[in-house]
């Protein structure tokens, strides 16, 4: 005995599910596309405007930079600077082209990491963008027990 599967179009059966979006079926799911320069707000279900602000660079963080295999010793990936430096990290870098970070207890480390080593600013200081709201209200984000 065999049985036919047939894909359903959840953008019949589910009236509304994009939203203001356009749904589009495809095999096994649906997605919901917004105009150009538009990104779709799964909380909302609604397009917005696509972010132009600065972008927040991601690179990798060291471990150690003294290592002879230095492009090994990769703590974390796409973290930002602050992410980096404010916790374990000892350089910030990609393809092995790795900057420093601020020696502990110097002013710059202050200044990057005001709240100490295992404590992220609740802004990035060097691009002024803010984290999400569930960390607002917050002067630091805790990221080590």
């Amino acid at each position: 005995m065999s049985f036919l599967r047939s894909d359903a179009n959840e953008c019949e059966l589910l009236s509304s599910v994009c939203g203001e979006a356009e749904c589009l079926n495809v095999e096994g799911s649906f997605l919901c596309v917004c105009p150009k320069d538009q990104d779709y707000n799964v909380m909302i279900a609604k397009c917005e405007p696509t972010q132009t602000g600065p972008l927040v660079e991601r690179k990798d963080c060291y471990y150690h930079l003294s290592d002879e295999n230095l492009c090994e010793s990769v703590l974390s990936s796409l973290v930002t600077l602050q992410e980096c430096c404010c916790t374990l990290g000892a350089g910030w870098g990609d393809n092995c082209e790795v900057y420093p970070c601020p020696v502990y207890g110097t002013d710059h480390f202050r200044q990057m990491c005001p709240c100490g080593r295992g404590f992220i600013p609740n802004e990035d200081l060097l691009y002024g963008i803010t984290f999400p709201d569930n960390y607002k209200g917050k002067t630091s984000i805790n990221v080590l027990p």
